[in-house]
């Protein structure tokens, strides 16, 4: 004997079952049962939850021509013993520990009991030989059987809890990036599809909904299908690759088998999308070898994906009609916000240009820049949700964080949610709210902090003057690489630089459009859409959006400067 009693109990002991993968924790127990009893084939087996059957959970093959197995061992194929019963009938003889006969031959039957009463399975040892094993090897393996069960039970429990873990991560994922998604249904079951197969891990999967003329089922998301298979499956519920019958409810049985056989494709399941006994779509997922333990847990997972998709197709108009209001109220609200003080009229929609501006000197997409310029809109939406300002840092700090939550329960961008959170991140990590560096912070991020430090460097505040155009440049250096991007920083200089260059005699803009266009103000003021500036009227609204004259305004002092270059 090659391990001792006290040995056996002292590895079960302080080997960490519960951090183990199911597999690797089957293949530690196989192995020190071989160095108790060396032999060719380990199987295990666990009661399932009806308590009459035992399902296969893992097995271990030794090669023969170890020293330290039987001298003789029965002439039994590797092709038999690599091919168990998935799952055994529960009968008597596997309560007790005997020896047994199986088609693969005679085998030392080992039940596994809890404490030595609750009986959760079995491990069988085999082939042997011998027609009576000594009685100090028996007493070793009873040892070892009582050692073993409760680590077989944990691996089970911790199994079986990632399992519900995953599941119910799938969901919140589902619930959680719908809603973070454009609900374009499209685009949306390709998330759907993604989620499932990381859950599932499933090798290809495929989701196919009803065309709008409900004629027939077309693939709108697929990933990892093999070659042909796209251009020659028909999902035609007539003859295509699986049959379906509203008497057979939420089931699909597979109809075209040498189609799958061709492809080498070894396990397909999918789930019919059925409302009002109507077909609707299939959600499957597909594998290229045979993984039968995982079939329920995929059904689950299929099922569950399903649910979504219909909430999806039946409600993505009225998510559409939500979002919008839902937003149009924030805009609302940033807006009225935004009027608490002179200082601060136009903030929001000031940041919302500059942001798009800088965006478009990136070259970013049409739909990026909407993201952008929509989150520059409610940045500062967070300062709503505060009631008690008492403490003016807590509310700077806390602000970016509570604005993210008002809208990441909307359907739209990531990107307008990661602008709002993290506006206030430095690029040299000493911004909040989380520390993020570089890189880590969203670009949409990086661009607001620059437009909205540009807004707020050229407005007049009771303790700080707007800074003309030279100024704000040499400060705005100062900050690049630290507080900002330098990339970013660059972007913003080229925009106003080419809109100075553009503007010749004239205004880089006219001061009404450069202080975010409040109409409340705006519309009394006689310079509002004119094409003479505003200096040049009497009566003008200037004090009213925070510039006590026209002389003080950035505007003004950017001209009055470049006039006399």
């Amino acid at each position: 004997m090659k391990i001792k009693t006290y040995a056996i109990w002292q590895f079960f002991a302080e080997f960490p079952f519960h951090t183990v993968d199911e597999e690797k924790g089957y293949k530690t127990i196989f192995r020190i049962l071989s160095e108790i009893y060396p032999l060719q084939a380990y199987y295990l087996y666990a009661l399932d939850e009806t308590r009459q059957q035992l399902l296969l959970q893992s097995m271990n093959l030794i090669s023969q021509n170890k020293d330290d197995r039987q001298e003789m061992v029965p002439d039994n194929s590797e092709k038999n013993l690599s091919h168990p019963p998935l799952n055994l009938k529960l009968l008597d003889k596997y309560k007790e520990m005997n020896l047994i006969t199986e088609s693969e031959g005679k085998f030392l039957n080992i039940p596994l009991r809890i404490q030595d009463r609750e009986f959760i399975g079995i491990l069988l040892a085999g082939p042997v030989i011998e027609t009576k094993i000594k009685d100090r090897i028996l007493q070793q393996i009873r040892h070892f059987a009582l050692a073993a069960a409760p680590a077989v039970s944990t691996l089970k429990t911790v199994d079986s809890m990632e399992s519900k873990i995953r599941t119910l991560q799938s969901r919140t994922n589902i619930s959680q990036r719908m809603i973070g998604s454009a609900l374009e249904v499209n685009r949306f079951v390709d998330l759907l599809l993604d989620l499932a197969l990381t859950a599932s891990q499933s090798d290809a999967g495929f989701v196919a909904i009803l065309d709008d003329d409900k004629t027939k089922l077309s693939i709108r998301a697929h990933k990892n299908l093999p070659p042909g298979f796209l251009e020659n499956i028909n999902l035609q519920p007539q003859n295509g690759l699986f049959e379906w019958a509203s008497e057979f409810g939420e089931t699909l049985i597979v109809r075209d088998y040498d189609f799958i056989a061709n492809l080498k494709i070894k396990s397909i399941i999918a789930v019919p999308l059925v409302e009002k006994n109507e077909l609707l779509g299939v959600f499957s997922l597909l594998d290229y070898k045979i993984n039968e333990d995982r079939i329920e847990f995929n059904l689950t997972i299929l099922s569950t994906f399903i649910e979504q998709i219909k909430l999806v197709l039946n409600n993505s108009k009225l998510f559409e009609q939500f979002t919008e209001r839902y937003s149009a109220t924030l805009e609302a609200m940033s807006k009225a916000y935004d009027m608490h003080s002179p200082a601060t009229v136009g903030h929001s929609q000031r940041v919302s240009k500059t942001a798009a501006e800088i965006a478009l000197q990136l070259g970013l997409s049409p739909s990026r820049i909407k993201n952008i310029s929509m989150a520059g809109e409610i940045h500062d939406i967070g300062f709503c949700g505060i009631t008690d300002i008492s403490e003016s840092y807590h509310v700077d700090y806390n602000h970016t964080i509570i604005g993210a939550n008002m809208v990441e329960v909307l359907p739209i961008s990531s990107e307008i949610v990661e602008g709002i959170r993290s506006h206030h991140e430095w690029y040299d990590g000493w911004g909040f709210p989380q520390g993020l560096k570089g890189q880590e912070i969203p670009l949409s991020a990086r661009i607001i902090a620059v437009a909205e430090y540009y807004v707020e460097a050229t407005s007049n505040k009771t303790l700080q003057k707007a800074q003309n155009w030279g100024q704000f440049r040499e400060e705005l250096q100062i900050r690049r690489n630290k507080q900002f991007d330098p990339l970013v920083v660059d972007a913003l200089i080229s925009a106003v630089e080419q809109k100075r260059k553009n503007a010749g005699t004239d205004r880089i803009e006219p001061c009404w459009i450069f202080k975010g266009e409040p109409e409340n103000i705006c519309k009394t003021c006689p310079a509002w859409q004119k094409d003479k500036p505003c200096w040049t009227f009497q009566h003008v609204q200037c004090h009213k959006h925070g510039d006590p004259s026209c002389e003080s305004c950035f505007i003004f002092k950017e001209w009055k400067k470049r006039m006399r270059q």
